[in-house]
């Protein structure tokens, strides 16, 4: 990995990524090119940590949902119907609430996404059933290992 300074005046950054590709790119600004530097290192950084176990692998909140409805196979067909309207608006809040990932998700983002169901003055019912299937979403990634806390 290095940054040089080219004969036209603009820098390169040549790294090599996790899978020990190489990559080559140009820029105006040495700061430009240290950063891209920068930030291939503290991925691989961030990998390492994750395959020694010593950190959380980071799973984005889209792949988390998708992965906990094929999950639930044994559904009927109205109730996989119903799931998948409760993860579409946690996923369109989490979305509008800019949270990427399920470890950025906090108690307090419980706290707004239990407020933001109750504008429309549901059943205590139906609040209790989105509750619950969120609850056990953070359970499963929780078991997963992707999470150390249930928010």
């Amino acid at each position: 990995m290095s940054v040089k300074k080219n004969d036209s005046g603009t820098w390169t950054a040549l790294i090599y990524n996790q899978s020990g590709k190489r990559i080559e790119r140009r820029f105006k600004k040495k700061t430009d090119a240290d950063a891209f530097e920068t930030l291939n290192k503290n991925q691989k950084r961030e990998q390492k940590l994750v395959h020694s176990n010593l950190k959380k692998a980071s799973v984005s909140i889209e792949i988390a949902c998708t992965d906990y409805l094929v999950a639930k196979t044994e559904l009927r067909k109205k109730s996989k119907v119903k799931y998948e309207n409760i993860i579409l608006q946690f996923k369109e809040f989490c979305i509008g609430k800019k949270i990427n990932l399920v470890s950025d998700f906090n108690p307090d983002h419980a706290t707004e996404f239990y407020n933001a169901i109750q504008t429309n003055e549901p059943k205590p019912k139906t609040v209790n059933g989105y509750l619950s299937l969120v609850r056990s979403l953070f359970k499963s990634e929780l078991i997963k290992g992707h999470i150390g806390k249930n928010p």
